[in-house]
């Protein structure tokens, strides 16, 4: 964990104040996409470059371009998610040039299971558009918080008989 601290005073030690507020604003637009009411993945794909790199490790997901994010993205908020209720808290933005590091807390309700985990986003921008993201969660509080059951398939938050409610 030191090196984290370290890595983040030397960045913010190297973003001037015109870049870092415009990153700032691009964070919060960026996820406040999340937080409206009907959110529409048009909205929230303006942020993409067309060739976008999109990893997620935590999650194995791999997506390149903007077509195959916005698939990713296309269910939030609808009834063919199990995501409800999202909110992002950011707690941090860090950037230097192009890069930027977002970290914070993805809270709301999976299979009808509250959760709350922390979470570290990385982007990399060109023409302010974001051409690379990858996305970190903290995965075993994720499943703990859910009682994620592989072989059902689905959360039961902890519930002997399997329901999730």
């Amino acid at each position: 964990m030191p090196s984290r601290i370290i890595l983040a005073a030397a960045l913010v030690g190297f973003c001037s104040p015109a870049s870092a507020g415009d990153r700032h604003d691009l964070v919060a637009r960026y996820y406040g996409q999340f937080q409206k009411p009907g959110f529409e993945v048009d909205a929230l794909m303006a942020f993409y470059a067309d060739d976008v790199k999109f990893t997620d490790p935590t999650f194995e997901i791999v997506a390149n371009g903007r077509e195959e994010v916005r698939k990713l993205y296309a269910d939030i908020g609808t009834g063919r998610t199990q995501y409800r209720n999202i909110v992002w808290t950011i707690n941090d933005v860090v950037s230097d040039g192009d890069r930027v590091v977002i970290s914070g807390n993805w809270a709301g309700e999976f299979w009808a299971c509250p959760f709350s985990v922390d979470f570290m986003t990385f982007w990399r921008l060109e023409d302010g558009l974001i051409a690379e993201q990858r996305d970190f969660f903290a995965a075993s509080a994720f499943d703990r918080q859910v009682a994620w059951d592989p072989a059902a398939g689905r959360a039961t938050c902890g519930k002997e008989d399997g329901s999730a409610r």
